[in-house]
């Protein structure tokens, strides 16, 4: 079972994590109407991403499988994350060019 207690615990804490200075700027240019919907459908999907993450580190198939090939499996994902990001913003283009 999900531990909705827990869960919208850590919403907040998600939000105060996150980058603010994307935030500042989107809530200056809302009124304030539309700043509390934005804000309380923000800390509602953040919950639910808290249920899901929740439910999936409880899973017994998920557990064994990063049990299983974790050592390898996160190593990968992260360069992958760091590759795209570097690919996506054009930085290894740029690098290319600066040693060609």
């Amino acid at each position: 079972m999900i531990d909705l207690v827990g869960t919208a615990a850590g919403a907040p804490v998600v939000f105060a994590a996150d980058n603010v200075a994307v935030y500042v700027p989107v809530f200056r240019a809302l009124g304030v109407a539309d700043s509390a919907v934005f804000l309380l459908v923000f800390v509602l999907l953040i919950a639910v991403w808290c249920a899901v993450g929740a439910w999936l580190g409880g899973h017994p198939r998920v557990v064994r499988l990063v049990e299983r090939v974790g050592h390898r499996l996160v190593p990968a994902i992260f360069v992958g994350i760091g590759v795209l990001i570097l690919v996506s913003s054009g930085v290894l283009g740029r690098l290319v060019d600066l040693l060609g």
